[in-house]
């Protein structure tokens, strides 16, 4: 058996990366969806909890989470990583408090390590998590809840401070303005090791927050959750574990719509769990495509023509915001104007800039865009952000002529083997110097 201790992506730069995309007519192929980047960053985080070994079992090599091992690696963790089983092995030794470094800046993620920390009762200062600039994303649900579960936190420009204050002994009671990812498996990372009970009300609920609550019930925890909040009664110590992440509904979601943007495509996804993606069928299969599911697989057959749709993004389990990108890029294809209304993030529309320099004429009104059906012209994009990224990858092989994408790095930030799973179904793709 062969272990890795150095966490590399396969062999992929990542650095100054330029794409070059062909137009392709009819995909076809089967791609293997990788585990859950959004969910192993978080259960990642998780191995602060305890000083035994946590093995995460089908586990994404991708760029973000190279950079939160390095994270890790710099407070206290060591790790292996076997490339062939894709297992992940984490051991705490002994935490070094000190978040103060570049690679919290590399990724958004790298804040669930400060709910490590603070479960831990330590004080540290912490840079601000980096990530996708799409818009401004504070994380004032994340501070409040420290502040509440008996941390003085100092803000200024360059970076956070964590003191220890008053450590409550009686129930804590955390109500979310709105639903947060990220704050609710934060305060669940935060607040597993406390002495009392602790809830957490208008808590998200996606699968990647009940991966977070699963793995740390295994660990030792006693977590109940409903539709309307989270209980957590706090444990003394929790114990290591075998886990395995989920497939990663957003990868899965990527591929699927790129394959409907082609007409009279046939890809089919394995390592799928449909049930995550039940929203993102159903617009599918509005405008026009054919979905077949059976066992860990979905069958996708692209239509001739496809219809314009109206679509509402909001919390899980309605369409989600991370695909909003991708779908406007594939509404331009569509017979008639389609509308997409972003209610989780207003402004993360990076895309239409890139589209607008494809010919496309898209309308903006605050958190809403309509898209007009158009032939897309190849040109230079760039990928702003993950998301944008991939969805310029779909531009280009829809537009004619030849595109090439700058800042591709942003790219592999989340997609494991991209390129190989692109050709692999026919996109014409390459680095290019």
């Amino acid at each position: 058996m062969i272990y890795f201790y150095a966490f590399c992506i396969s062999c992929i730069k990542v650095i100054n990366v330029k794409l070059q995309v062909k137009y392709c007519d009819r995909l076809k192929g089967n791609i293997k969806v990788s585990g859950s980047k959004n969910a192993s960053l978080a259960l990642m985080a998780c191995c602060l909890l305890t000083n035994e070994e946590i093995v995460l079992e089908n586990f994404p090599n991708i760029l973000d989470t190279k950079n939160m091992l390095k994270i890790l690696k710099e407070i206290g963790v060591k790790s292996k990583y076997n490339v062939f089983k894709k297992t992940l092995k984490l051991k705490t030794i002994k935490i070094i408090p000190n978040l103060i470094t570049k690679n919290m800046k590399k990724l958004r993620a790298s804040y669930y390590v400060m709910g490590g920390l603070v479960s831990n009762r330590l004080n540290f200062e912490s840079l601000y998590p980096g990530g996708c600039s799409f818009m401004n994303r504070p994380i004032d649900y994340h501070l409040n809840a420290f502040e509440k579960l008996g941390y003085e936190i100092e803000k200024s420009e360059e970076c956070i401070k964590f003191k220890t204050s008053d450590i409550s002994d009686f129930p804590i009671e955390i109500k979310l303005e709105k639903p947060s990812i990220g704050a609710t498996i934060n305060i669940l990372i935060a607040s597993v090791k406390r002495f009392n009970k602790t809830i957490i009300y208008n808590p998200a609920l996606e699968p990647e927050v009940i991966q977070v609550i699963e793995l740390l019930n295994k660990m030792g925890a006693f977590i109940k959750y409903d539709n309307q909040k989270i209980i957590i009664k706090g444990v003394e110590r929790l114990h290591g574990t075998k886990f395995k992440i989920m497939p990663d509904r957003i990868e899965a979601g990527s591929y699927l719509l790129l394959g409907l943007a082609h007409p009279t495509s046939k890809i089919t996804l394995t390592n799928v769990e449909s049930k995550y993606l039940e929203e993102v069928l159903t617009v599918i299969r509005k405008m026009g495509g054919l979905i077949n599911i059976k066992n860990q697989s979905i069958e996708l057959i692209s239509p001739t023509k496809l219809n314009a749709i109206d679509v509402v993004i909001d919390i899980y389990p309605s369409f989600p915001t991370d695909l909003q990108q991708i779908l406007t890029v594939v509404c331009t294809k569509a017979e008639e104007t389609s509308t997409i209304t972003d209610n989780i993030y207003v402004g993360r529309f990076s895309q239409v800039k890139e589209l607008n320099k494809a010919g496309c004429t898209i309308d903006t009104l605050d958190n809403k865009i309509v898209i007009n059906p158009t032939n897309l012209s190849g040109t230079t994009l760039e990928a702003q952000d993950l998301r944008c990224g991939f969805a310029c990858i779909v531009i280009g092989s829809i537009a004619n002529n030849v595109t090439v994408i700058e800042k591709s790095e942003n790219i592999f930030r989340g997609y494991e083997k991209i390129l190989t799973k692109l050709r692999k179904i026919g996109i014409p793709i390459k680095k290019i110097e």
